[in-house]
């Protein structure tokens, strides 16, 4: 099964539609204008948001992560877990939340980022 996500207007001239004109409910095809097809492995899944909270909540309790706690793993997440991992000499990958990361940072005892 492929899903799709629209990015932007699509193709114009050719039968398209602009990103205004599209409306709750239609049906495209993966592939039409500029529509982005996915696997359904490539969505974020629930436990991943749950994941990524979780790592928010523990990178702000070290002191490494000041925005929202909202489980968007973002930009901010990415960059918090990287000091993280500088600071402590962790090993997880920052670019997605993982159990690994999770496991690190429960592990770790007060404020570690900016610390020397």
């Amino acid at each position: 099964m492929m899903i799709w996500a629209a990015l932007g207007a699509l193709a114009m001239g050719n039968g398209g539609a602009s990103a205004d004109e599209i409306m709750p409910g239609d049906s495209m095809e993966c592939g039409q204008g500029m529509l982005e097809c996915r696997e359904p492995d490539d969505v974020f899944e629930e436990e991943d948001i749950d994941i990524a909270e979780a790592l928010q909540r523990e990178l702000a309790r070290v002191g490494c992560y000041e925005g929202v706690i909202d489980g968007i793993w973002g930009p901010a997440s990415v960059r918090a877990l990287t000091n993280f991992n500088h600071w402590v000499g962790g090993t997880a990958p920052p670019s997605v939340p993982t159990d690994e990361a999770l496991v690190q940072l429960r592990a770790t005892e007060g404020l570690v980022c900016g610390v020397d």
